[in-house]
């Protein structure tokens, strides 16, 4: 069917079970996404560079982040997910540029600039966004304000990061579930591997149940 035969619902007309159930499948669809194509993107970027990885992921974002905002029901929410999960990673194209490009003798701190820049946002963004969502009494503009703000990132990569690349074009380059056998079978990778996907579960796990805890506690009020 086409998407847009849905009917649209607001949130408060579904079940409280089916809203928890779409919240975790929204959340959890980018980053699924995301992990399936992110080795597509790593195999390009090593070719072309990783500043074009970073400035096509930041755009990614922009455009499907406002198509979140222009959405009529779930159906269309989730595509506009996934597909922001398929041309995004914006996360491991940055750390890759920053990993090749700064001095090894650097490289620790600022990894962890970087770090902490993310950190940073992660803090101030939900905060930012709820505050932005009480002002303006409509949460699609949120999602506008959103991709501004990663078209910004986008420009200012663009015009304010150098990056220098020469591609190794004799060098022999594994195939795709060649580099994946290689990464299970690494005695220091594949444990790594795994203590990074706990740590994302736990972290990620409960973000989708919290805005439904809260609103639990506080219960509907008004604007």
């Amino acid at each position: 069917r086409d998407l847009h035969s849905f009917p649209t619902r607001r949130s408060s007309d579904l079940p409280i079970a089916a809203v928890s159930a779409w919240a975790g499948i929204i959340a959890s669809v980018n980053f699924l996404a995301a992990a399936i194509f992110s080795p597509f993107w790593g195999g390009i970027a090593d070719r072309t560079g990783r500043k074009a990885m970073v400035i096509r992921s930041c755009l990614a974002i922009a455009v499907f982040t406002g198509l979140m905002g222009l959405t009529h029901n779930v159906w269309e929410l989730f595509a506009a997910r996934a597909c922001m999960g398929i041309f995004s990673g914006f996360s491991a194209a940055a750390i890759a540029m920053v990993g090749t490009q700064v001095p090894e003798e650097t490289l620790g701190f600022s990894l962890g600039w970087m770090t902490t820049g993310q950190l940073v946002g992660g803090l101030l963004g939900p905060l930012f966004g709820g505050f932005l969502a009480d002002q303006l009494h409509d949460y699609r503009q949120v999602f506008f304000v959103t991709s501004l703000f990663a078209l910004g990132a986008a420009l200012v990569c663009l015009f304010f990061v150098r990056e220098h690349f020469a591609p190794d074009r004799t060098e022999k380059r594994a195939s795709f579930f060649g580099s994946l056998h290689e990464v299970a079978t690494h005695p220091k990778l594949a444990p790594m591997f795994v203590v990074v996907l706990l740590a994302q579960v736990v972290a990620f796990g409960v973000q989708p149940v919290v805005p439904l805890f809260v609103r639990q506690l506080v219960g509907d009020v008004p604007w």
